[in-house]
């Protein structure tokens, strides 16, 4: 009996210590384009000398390289002075013009995030368009604009062209916007290194419809843009331009009335000229009134 169980004892041991067989290695997952960052990401590690890899997907170089967590900030291209003035003056110009619209958004440099069938901030692509307008969506602050939340594409975009972005701007943007979905790009260059330099396309059924310069005040020239009702002209030399050299500009123009949308310096002057018209009828008011309380008989001033 002692000697049965000392050899079921003996089995149980050996069957307790049998080795297990080898582990089988998992297989290595391309991780696919669409799935491995953005292209400004990638462009940005690119910069650094990091190439993203099946390997060494995006994420994974992330937590290898030293980028400051506000790298992005970094990414960003600085503009010149006139650039910006320009920028301005003609979101300002559409900005009054649509005020009075709740559901009409205009805004400048602010991040659009568009692409992907099933994209997220960290997959999709993006961009800064200097100047656009959005139909359908609530006019208020935003610190990004998200296309599949928002649920509209922009109608309306226009790049000013700057040498850091000339290439990417005339060469890129055309089919990036069309892949957001916007309905119109212009793209207008400001210091005569492209002819003409005003371009702009309008994006109808998936294709890139080339618009052309068309006579709209005396000598003017400009673009009609279909989704504004507005006429973009080009200006030489542009009135709001520093006197160190001439640069090219635009203006809006409305075919309705015939008119330009106001810069902020014309609305400026108009209102100087306002009060100051005011005050000169205020003071005439005052000497008349002054001159009927006065006695009869009395001695004039």
């Amino acid at each position: 009996m002692a000697e049965s169980i000392d050899a079921l004892s003996t089995v149980r041991g050996q069957r307790r210590h049998r080795a297990e067989p080898p582990a089988r290695a998992a297989p290595k997952l391309a991780v696919p384009a669409a799935l491995d960052g953005p292209r400004w990401l990638r462009d940005a590690l690119a910069r650094r000398g990091l190439e993203p890899s099946a390997d060494r997907p995006v994420h994974r170089l992330l937590g290898e390289c030293d980028l400051p967590e506000d790298f992005e900030e970094h990414e960003k291209v600085s503009v010149g002075t006139e650039h910006a003035a320009l920028q301005q003056a003609l979101a300002y110009g559409l900005q009054r013009r649509y005020r009075d619209r709740p559901d009409a958004f205009v805004a400048g440099d602010l991040m659009v995030y568009f692409d992907g069938p099933r994209p997220t901030l960290e997959t999709a692509e993006r961009l800064a368009p200097d100047l656009m307008v959005v139909f359908g969506v609530p006019d208020r602050h935003r610190r990004t604009y998200v296309t599949w939340r928002e649920g509209q594409a922009p109608a309306f975009v226009l790049e000013i062209l700057s040498p850091s972005t000339k290439t990417k701007d005339v060469a890129a943007k055309p089919a990036l916007y069309r892949r957001m979905g916007a309905r119109e790009y212009f793209l207008f260059d400001p210091d005569r290194r492209t002819e003409p330099r005003l371009t702009g396309w309008r994006f109808d059924a998936g294709k890139e419809l080339a618009l052309p310069l068309v006579p709209v005040a005396g000598d003017m020239r400009g673009m009609y843009s279909e989704a504004l009702g507005l006429h973009l002209c080009h200006i030489q030399p542009w009135p709001l331009a520093r006197r160190r050299h001439e640069t090219d500009g635009l203006r809006w123009h409305d075919p309705a009335t015939d008119t330009f949308l106001e810069t902020p310096a014309e609305v400026e002057r108009r209102a100087a000229e306002e009060a100051e018209a005011r005050r000169v009828l205020e003071e005439r008011v005052a000497a008349l009134e002054a001159r009927l309380r006065r006695p009869r008989g009395a001695a004039r001033d």
